[in-house]
């Protein structure tokens, strides 16, 4: 398999103030009427730039696309250090955005932990999405009580000091994030680490941080309840449709069969060639399928 380009970003950059937390805006194409507006949500440690190739290719067909980076993630603003992340915010900064922008008719389509996310905000939350599409986005794994109490354990220790990043050298990051997504050319690798890195000093030099919030790699305080979640499934009432990649780890999840019987609205699911992260391996597969997946309505 050959290197995999990426495209060079062509989107449009904004932010946008809640409560004081700034998130970062990205849009791609126009409003159309006669097409929803795409509203993509990206996973853990990831960035809303990363749909640069899927959203350019669907704004090619027509649609207006819009990325986010979540609290603490890529651009947009860190939460003051006397808070922790708690997933449900990020919950309630996409239903006030939504609500913001007044979207007649719109989309979700999130990955890993944005597909969680926009599995949960189909169910409980309004606007109502006109459909749901989650890409390897259906939960994270399952964790038993025991589990449970070691997180928790572990997030109230994790609290007593604060997380910091290593700074490394540019090199240093590309090679981090090759062995993350060893399927990119240098090209966008290189493209990848620029937007997701600053400069800690101005010398020949320089030394990078990742700009997520490093407190993103403490437990968090609260495990993932897989019968809870089952529940939530139940509650959405939307078109739903599942893209996976048929080489990821997470079609090994034991329990992936109840989750999928638990969407009442399940229409199609479909496999891409790819691992965890097809936005990135196969991205113009994944638009393709974005696109039958919407023109199913």
């Amino acid at each position: 398999m050959s290197a995999i380009d990426l495209h060079p970003p062509i989107y449009r950059e904004s932010r946008w103030n809640h409560h004081d937390l700034e998130l970062c805006v990205y849009t791609w194409g126009s409003p159309n009427a006669e097409k929803p507006t795409l509203m993509f949500l990206h996973g853990w440690l990831d960035h809303g730039a990363s749909w640069n190739t899927v959203a350019t290719q669907l704004a090619t067909l027509g649609y207006h696309c819009i990325a986010i980076d979540h609290r603490g993630h890529g651009h947009s603003d860190h939460i003051p250090l006397f808070e922790e992340y708690h997933f449900i915010d990020y919950l309630n900064d996409l239903q006030q955005f939504i609500h913001a922008q007044t979207l007649d008719s719109f989309v979700l389509i999130g990955h890993s932990m944005g597909g969680t996310i926009a599995s949960i905000y189909s169910a409980l939350c309004t606007p109502s999405p006109g459909r749901c599409i989650l890409v390897d986005g259906l939960g994270p794994k399952h964790e038993t009580p025991a589990e449970a109490t070691h997180r928790l354990k572990l997030h109230l220790s994790q609290r007593r000091r604060q997380s910091q990043h290593r700074p490394m050298s540019f090199d240093s990051a590309v090679k981090k994030l090759h062995r993350a997504h060893p399927f990119l050319s240098t090209p966008s690798l290189q493209q990848e680490v620029r937007r997701l890195t600053t400069t800690i000093t101005q010398d020949p030099d320089a030394k990078y941080i990742w700009k997520w919030d490093p407190r993103h790699r403490n437990k968090s305080a609260i495990g993932f309840s897989l019968p809870r979640f089952l529940d939530t499934l139940q509650h959405i009432s939307c078109p739903t449709d599942c893209i996976f990649g048929q080489h990821s780890w997470y079609l090994q999840l034991p329990d992936l069969p109840s989750r999928l019987k638990a969407l009442p609205s399940l229409e199609t699911t479909i496999r891409l060639p790819s691992g965890h992260s097809p936005h990135l391996e196969c991205p113009l597969l994944l638009a393709e399928a974005i696109d039958q997946c919407i023109q199913q309505q």
